[in-house]
Order: structure tokens, then C-alpha cells, then sequence
């Protein structure tokens, strides 16, 4: 399984605020650990802005053993940024580049994805990933 991980709104609040950035990253570890073979795709903004090693800084520091974990970025079509399924269609150049794979997105933002996709899991990007988003995210991965 591939989880397409956006990082504002999941990984923390969307604004997040001083000592809020990756605040919920407790969970994503959680999810990785219970699903041995989930891997991560970083879809987020985050990946135009910051290189990918300074990603994976930000996400496995805490937590170097899961950092065989990452496969790195999603591309990014420019054309698409700001439409409807822009970001489902950057996971699927992804996909077919390396392989089509079953596929999980965690984002904040519906309108990223087809509506009503079986593919998305949506957080609240009032509070990012929570615990109860942990365990529906873990029987979406097991079924």
C-alpha cells in the first residue's frame, strides 16, 4: 500500500501555529508501524518548496528505522494545480511511472481527489491526523 501523504492538515493544523508543525506525525508512525508494508509518497505543496531530503528530515528524523519507508514525491503538473482532481492526477502519473499499486491519499482537501474516491481518506485540517483518523486509516489499508 501507497499512502499519498499531504503534510498541511494531515501532519498538523492548517494554519498550524508555533510548536504545532507535525504535530500528529505520532500517528502517521503509528499507521507505519501496523502496516509493515505501507510506504509514503509525499503529495503535499511541501515538495515545491523543500527538497527531498529535507523531507524526509522532516518526517523521519524522530524516527530514522521507518525511513526505508519513503519513496519520495509525486510530480508536479502546474497546469492542474488549482482544478479539480489536480492532485489524483499527479498520483496517477506517479503510479504509472512506478508501477501501479493499490493506494491510499490522506489530505485535507476533497476537491483534490474524484469525489467520493474509495482512494481518499479525509482529515480535518482544523486538527490533522488524530486517533480516531489512525484507526479508520488502518481498516482502510487492512480491507
Amino acid at each position: 500500500m501507497i499512502i499519498m501523504l499531504d503534510i498541511d492538515g494531515v501532519l498538523h493544523p492548517d494554519p498550524a501555529f508555533d510548536g504545532q508543525l507535525f504535530i500528529c506525525l505520532p500517528f502517521l508512525y503509528e499507521i507505519l508501524m501496523a502496516a509493515k508494508t505501507a510506504k509514503i509518497v509525499v503529495t503535499s505543496d511541501w515538495r515545491l518548496k523543500h527538497s527531498v531530503d529535507d523531507l524526509k528530515s522532516y518526517l523521519f528524523a524522530s524516527t530514522p528505522s521507518l525511513l526505508n519507508r519513503f519513496l519520495g514525491v509525486t510530480p508536479y503538473l502546474p497546469n492542474y494545480k488549482n482544478e479539480y482532481r489536480g492532485r489524483e492526477l499527479e498520483v496517477l502519473m506517479w503510479l504509472s511511472q512506478h508501477g501501479n499499486q493499490p493506494w491510499l491519499a490522506l489530505d485535507d482537501i476533497a476537491g483534490h481527489y474524484t469525489y467520493g474516491s474509495p482512494n481518499l481518506y479525509l482529515t480535518n485540517y482544523k486538527t490533522g491526523l488524530t486517533e480516531k483518523d489512525q484507526s479508520a486509516i488502518l481498516e482502510k489499508i487492512r480491507t
